[in-house]
């Protein structure tokens, strides 16, 4: 009898809180024609949006991520949400949280950065599939 309250409350708990699933999705900025970031994207399957996105530097690239931003061109807005400054991690990625990208279709994700000691504007089309 215990087990099956048990088993009743997983599956209760399971169905108001949902199953905590996530998808990775990549791009790549370039700079003049070469890979110099590639982002990958992590998109809460329960909540059908991307939360956060990590950039991790090409091979070999010097290079200094300073913000992270997306505008959704054919519809003349933004995230609705204003992300975090990018947080560099041990690995030599940066972790940029309260991402959000809510609505499916083409977003353009804007990066400035420090290349080589010149500020630059990398940008690179992205389409959100929910």
């Amino acid at each position: 009898m215990v087990k099956c309250y048990r088993i009743l409350l997983v599956l209760i708990g399971f169905c108001f809180a949902g199953p905590n699933l996530w998808a990775k999705e990549t791009v790549t900025f370039k700079h003049e024609g070469k890979p110099v970031l590639t982002l990958e994207a992590k998109k809460s399957l329960h909540l059908k949006k991307i939360t956060s996105v990590e950039l991790m530097p090409a091979k070999g690239v010097d290079i200094s991520v300073i913000s992270f931003d997306a505008m959704m061109p054919s519809h003349d807005h933004g995230m609705v949400v204003k992300a975090t400054k990018p947080e560099k991690l041990k690995s030599g990625a940066y972790l940029v949280k309260g991402v959000k990208l809510h609505m499916h279709g083409p977003w353009v994700l804007e990066v400035k950065a420090k290349l080589s000691g010149k500020a630059v504007t990398l940008t690179t089309p992205f389409d959100v599939k929910m």
